[in-house]
C-alpha cells in the first residue's frame, strides 16, 4: 500500500515541510509493503531529532527517495542503514558545537545570546570583589571569564600575557572585550557559520558534483554580503579638510567606492600587486643565483570529507577546513625551524586554495641556492609526509616538486595561474595563455613565454579543473571559501614589508630625506626588472620603517595607526590629514564639488588637457590651479582632482 505522509502526524509535516521543499507530489509519499508505517516514522523522527531544520528536511527527503526505490523487499533496510551512517558525522559536528539548533539557524538568536553572555560577564566581574587588592580581584575575574569562554569554545583575549606574565593592562583590556556584546557576537557568529558549513561538508553537499569549494548556502550569503558592501560604499563618502595657498579652508570629498577601486582591496589591484611582487622576487633570485622550485603540499586522506567520485571518504576524521589549515601551518612551522637550523636561505610565496570538497592545500614558489636545493626539498618532503606518509598514493600525490625551467616559462608564470584563480580568474578565462605578457601586470618587461596557464590548460570551458567551473566562477567560489573559513590566501616570506612599499607609493613629490627619497624613486621605477625588484634593492641599502601614531580603542588597547615613513635621518609623513566617513549628500550645501578625472602620468598629458606650461609646473609641484571661473585642479596621488565652488 501507499501512504501519504502529508496527512499523518503534524510533527512529521513540521520537520519535513514537504509543501515548500518538494514540488513533485509523488515524492511526498512512502510506499509501504508489509511494513509498519508508525515504526518507520518513529525511527526517522528519533534520528533527525535535534538537528537543524534544513538538515532535517534534506535527510528526510533523501530517506523517502531511497525507501521508494525499485527493490521493495530491501528498501527499508537500505534507507535505515543510509540514515544511520549519514547522521553519525553530522551529530559529531553538532556535539562539538555549543550553539542550539535555533541559534545555528537564526542570526537574531545569536545576537540575543551575545547580549546575554556579555551581561553575564559583566555580572561576574561585578561580583568578583573577594580580595582587598585590586590585582587579585582583576586576575580572579579574568580566570572566571576565561572559563566561561572556554565553555563556548572561544579563546579569551591575551591568555599568554595574563596567565604567564601577569600583565595588569592585558587583563583589563581582555575583560573589557569579554564584557562587550559586539565581541561575543563576532565570536559566536563565526562558530555558527563554521558549524553550518561543516555540516554541509560532512553531508557531501560541498563537492565537484554539487557545489565545489563552498556550499550553495554560504556562497549565497557571501554574494549578498558583497552586494551590501557595494551598496554601502556607494552611499558613503570620505571627507578631508584642506587649505589652499591663501589659507582658505575647503573640503576634499571622494566617494568610498572610488577609494575602494584605487586600493589593494580591489581584486584587480590586488592581483597586479601580487604579480609585481612575484616578478620582483624572481629577478632578485636571478641576481642572487637562486633557482626556483614549485612545491605542492596536500593533507593526508583522512582530512578529506569527499572522494573525487563524490562518495563519502571512509577515512574522514571529521575536521573542517580551518582545522586542516592549522595542520598545514603547523607542518610549515616545523619546516621553517629545520631550514633555519640547517642555515638554508630561501624566499618565496605561498598560495592556499581548496580541493573540490573544501579541503585546503598549498602551492609554494620558493627560490633557493642550487647547493641548498636538495636540502630544502628533502626537509619539505619529510614534514609533508610526516603523518600517514605510507598510505596509498601519499608518495605520489601528497608532495610534489617541479624545478622552474626557464625554457618553458618564468617562475612568475608558474604561480600566476594560482594567484588569478583565487582572486578573480580574469587572466585565465577564455583559455588565454598570453595574458601575463603585460608589463603593467608584471611590473616590468616580460617574456612571451610567461603564460598564466603554464600547465597547458587548454579548456576555456573548464579553466578551473578542480571545481569544473569556468575561471571566473571558480575564483569567486575560492574567494568565498577563504572568507567563510577566515583563511589567508597569499603569504610572502623572506621579502621586504609590503606596507612600506604601499606607503612610499603615496608620495608623489621628491623628499628631502635621502633614504626615503631613494625608496620613493624605487617604487616609481621604470626598470624592466620591476618596481618590487627596485624597491627591495633600495631597502637593502637604506633601511626605512613605518612611523605610527598611537591611539586608544574602545577596549583601552593601544592601537597603532600608520602616519608615515621613518629613516635613520628623519621622518616623512604620508598621511597628512584625517579622512572622515559620512553619508553622501550630508555635507554643507556650500561645500565644493570634487571629481577625480582620472590618473595622470606626466606633463604631456596635462598639456594635452589644455594647461599652460606654467600651470603644468604648478600642478606637478603639488599646487592648486584656479581657472578663475570657480573651477580649480590639483594632483592628488597621481590623479587630477577637479574642484567646483
Amino acid at each position: 500500500m501507499t501512504v501519504d505522509l502529508r496527512k499523518d502526524r503534524p510533527r512529521w509535516r513540521l520537520i519535513v515541510n514537504y509543501s515548500r521543499d518538494i514540488s513533485d507530489k509523488s515524492k511526498h509519499r512512502i510506499k509501504v509493503k508489509n511494513s509498519d508505517l508508525k515504526s518507520i516514522r518513529q525511527f526517522v523522527l528519533n534520528k533527525v531529532d535535534g538537528l537543524p531544520r534544513y538538515v532535517q528536511r534534506r535527510l528526510v527527503r533523501h530517506y523517502v527517495k531511497i525507501f521508494n526505490q525499485k527493490l521493495p523487499e530491501n528498501n527499508e533496510l537500505f534507507a535505515n542503514i543510509w540514515l544511520r551512517d549519514v547522521i553519525k558525522p553530522v551529530k559529531n559536528v553538532l556535539d562539538r558545537c555549543p550553539l542550539t539548533s535555533k541559534q545555528l539557524r537564526r542570526d537574531e538568536a545569536v545576537e540575543l545570546l551575545a547580549k546575554f553572555k556579555a551581561d553575564e560577564c559583566l555580572s561576574i566581574v561585578t561580583n568578583c570583589q573577594m580580595h582587598r587588592e585590586y590585582e587579585k580581584n582583576l586576575f580572579f575575574a579574568y580566570s572566571e571569564l576565561d572559563a566561561l569562554c572556554d565553555e563556548w569554545q572561544i579563546d579569551a583575549p591575551y591568555q599568554v600575557q595574563v596567565a604567564k606574565y601577569q600583565i595588569i593592562e592585558a587583563a583589563e583590556c581582555a575583560i573589557l572585550r569579554m564584557c562587550c556584546e559586539k565581541w561575543w557576537y563576532r565570536k559566536l557568529k563565526r562558530i555558527k557559520d563554521h558549524t553550518n558549513e561543516h555540516i554541509l561538508i560532512v553531508l557531501g553537499d560541498v563537492q565537484k558534483k554539487i557545489s565545489p569549494y563552498i556550499s550553495a548556502q554560504s556562497l549565497s550569503e557571501w554574494k549578498s554580503q558583497q552586494k551590501s558592501n557595494k551598496d554601502y560604499m556607494e552611499a558613503m563618502e570620505l571627507v578631508q579638510t584642506c587649505f589652499d595657498e591663501s589659507g582658505q579652508e575647503f573640503e576634499n570629498v571622494i566617494s568610498l567606492a572610488h577609494m575602494f577601486e584605487r586600493s589593494s582591496a580591489n581584486p584587480k589591484n590586488r592581483f597586479t600587486e601580487l604579480m609585481v611582487r612575484c616578478r620582483g622576487l624572481e629577478n632578485l633570485s636571478l641576481d642572487d643565483g637562486f633557482v626556483g622550485q614549485f612545491l605542492t603540499i596536500t593533507t593526508p586522506s583522512k582530512y578529506h570529507a569527499t572522494l573525487k567520485n563524490g562518495k563519502q571518504n571512509p577515512k574522514y576524521i571529521g575536521v573542517n577546513p580551518k582545522q586542516t589549515q592549522a595542520y598545514l601551518v603547523n607542518q610549515w612551522a616545523k619546516i621553517r625551524a629545520q631550514l633555519k637550523r640547517d642555515e638554508i636561505v630561501y624566499y618565496g610565496v605561498r598560495v592556499v586554495e581548496p580541493h573540490h570538497d573544501g579541503t585546503p592545500h598549498w602551492h609554494l614558489l620558493l627560490f633557493v641556492h642550487p647547493e641548498q636545493k636538495d636540502g630544502l626539498i628533502e626537509t619539505c618532503r619529510d614534514y609533508a609526509l610526516e603523518i600517514d606518509g605510507l598510505e596509498e598514493g601519499a608518495q605520489k600525490h601528497r608532495f610534489t616538486v617541479e624545478e622552474i625551467d626557464p625554457a618553458k616559462g618564468s617562475a612568475t608564470g608558474y604561480i600566476a595561474k594560482y594567484l588569478s584563480k583565487n582572486i578573480n580568474g580574469e587572466y585565465i578565462s577564455n583559455g588565454n595563455n598570453g595574458a601575463a605578457e603585460s608589463g603593467d601586470i608584471l611590473g616590468g618587461g616580460t617574456s612571451g613565454r610567461d603564460s598564466v596557464l603554464c600547465d597547458n590548460d587548454d579548456s576555456a570551458k573548464n579553466a578551473d579543473y578542480e571545481s569544473g567551473k569556468n575561471a571566473s566562477e571558480g575564483a569567486q567560489r575560492a574567494t568565498a571559501w577563504a572568507s567563510r573559513w577566515n583563511l589567508r590566501q597569499f603569504q610572502f616570506f623572506g621579502a621586504e614589508p609590503v606596507t612600506i612599499y604601499r606607503e612610499a607609493r603615496r608620495l608623489s613629490l621628491s623628499q628631502e630625506d635621502i633614504e626615503v627619497e631613494r625608496i620613493r624613486q624605487a617604487v616609481e621605477s621604470k626598470d624592466k626588472k620591476g618596481k618590487w625588484y627596485a624597491f627591495t634593492q633600495a631597502m637593502r641599502e637604506a633601511r626605512v620603517n613605518l612611523a605610527y601614531e598611537l591611539s586608544t580603542n574602545d577596549y583601552a588597547e593601544s592601537v597603532r595607526k600608520i602616519k608615515g615613513l621613518i629613516s635613520s635621518s628623519g621622518y616623512v609623513e604620508t598621511r597628512e590629514s584625517e579622512w572622515v566617513l559620512r553619508k553622501r549628500g550630508s555635507g554643507s550645501p556650500r561645500s565644493p564639488v570634487i571629481n577625480c578625472t582620472g590618473s595622470v602620468s606626466g606633463a604631456s598629458e596635462l598639456t594635452a588637457m589644455g594647461f599652460t606650461p606654467q600651470q603644468v609646473e604648478w600642478l606637478l609641484s603639488g599646487k592648486r590651479v584656479d581657472d578663475g571661473h570657480g573651477i580649480s585642479h590639483m594632483l592628488k596621488y597621481g590623479e587630477l582632482v577637479e574642484y567646483r565652488s
